[in-house]
């Protein structure tokens, strides 16, 4: 079996034109047997079978078009040996007949093989590319699989943290080791502070995990988009201003936001205001002074872009920061899920989001969605 797939492998590589030379050669080597053969035999051993080898060949492995002249050839080649060597026919018409049946025998022969061989191409094709999604498919789910398992981790460290003093105060209280009430006060205020730690992971991840499964359908209506993105950016005011970060909306501060034009967009309102969460949230997360938020729209588009001052992102990162779970290493904690979510929503509305940053220049977003 290996020795004929070699040989199958072999000549796929060949040039057309070779292979062509070797089917003629092939049939006129067989044209001299079977002349040797009917001038001893008289015509009394079976000799078709050979004369479909080359019609094989090249029907197979060159094209077609070879096939059928090829099947000409062979059918003139064995009427003109049963001329030359055969008895003599009763009827003028016969060796026509003949030839006009073998012709038929190899054209049926030839097509047959070549279509065979275009159905079975396009299966090895189909085959390859279904080997090559499966093993993409299989790399993806790996890699996802990894920053799963990394998310977990992190998400486990982060738990123990806060707990590991809760623990360990509750169990001094509960011993009487606290010789006075105010270490009694301050470790009872280090398992509030910690509880409230450990409360705000948990709000956090099961935040996260309520908008992924919000991106799964999709329930468009009309939504203001000037209106969401400022009911966003004064939730988030309390933050801000504990942090001395401003936030302006088309260069305008919170108190000229009422008068800025309403922005409509045909869209998803519980998946829009997670992608507006997640970006502002992102942005809070990592600006030094200042956000800008800019949301715009043309006869064709609507534009938002989110910039932020601060450390940014380098460029090797830009193609993995939409990836679930993933983080960039040492950046501030976080869930991989918030940025893996705007992809999606934004997938979701047929739209297109950029980023533009570097290094310790601040990042910004840019997302276009169709009108």
């Amino acid at each position: 079996m290996v020795f004929f797939t070699d040989i199958s492998t072999y000549l796929n590589r060949q040039s057309k034109s070779f292979l062509i030379i070797l089917g003629i050669i092939s049939v006129v080597l067989i044209g001299v047997m079977h002349y040797i053969e009917s001038a001893i035999t008289k015509g009394q051993l079976s000799f078709s079978i050979f004369y479909l080898l080359p019609i094989f060949f090249v029907s197979w492995y060159v094209n077609l078009r070879t096939g059928i002249i090829l099947s000409f050839i062979c059918a003139i080649v064995w009427e003109a040996i049963d001329f030359m060597t055969g008895p003599a026919h009763s009827h003028p018409l016969i060796p026509y007949w003949n030839t006009a049946v073998r012709l038929g025998f190899f054209l049926i022969v030839s097509i047959m093989l070549s279509r065979i061989k275009i159905i079975t191409s396009k299966l090895s094709m189909n085959v390859e590319q279904l080997r090559q999604e499966m093993a993409e498919r299989r790399k993806t789910q790996q890699a996802f699989n990894k920053q799963r398992d990394k998310f977990l981790s992190v998400l486990i460290h982060d738990l123990k943290g806060p707990l590991i003093p809760v623990l360990g105060f509750t169990k001094r209280l509960l011993e009487g080791k606290s010789k006075s009430k105010e270490e009694l006060a301050n470790n009872l205020k280090t398992i509030y502070q910690s509880s409230g730690k450990l409360m705000k992971i948990i709000e956090n991840t099961s935040k996260d995990l309520r908008e992924k499964s919000v991106l799964q359908s999709i329930n468009p209506d009309k939504v203001d988009l000037m209106e969401m993105i400022i009911s966003v950016a004064r939730s988030s005011m309390p933050e801000l201003e504990n942090r001395g970060i401003d936030i302006l909306i088309n260069n305008k501060c919170s108190k000229e936001w009422d008068s800025l034009e309403r922005v409509v967009l045909h869209s998803d309102p519980a998946q829009i205001k997670t992608l507006f969460e997640n970006l502002v949230g992102n942005a809070i997360k990592y600006a030094d002074n200042t956000i800008n938020i800019i949301l715009n729209k043309t006869c064709s588009s609507i534009r938002f872009v989110i910039t932020d001052d601060g450390p940014g992102i380098p460029e090797k990162y830009h193609e993995n920061i939409f990836e679930e779970y993933f983080q960039i290493p040492g950046s501030k904690k976080g869930t991989g899920i918030g940025l893996y979510s705007v992809k999606k929503v934004v997938d979701n509305h047929k739209g297109k989001i950029d980023i533009h940053s570097s290094s310790g220049r601040g990042a910004s977003f840019q997302i276009t969605f169709p009108c």
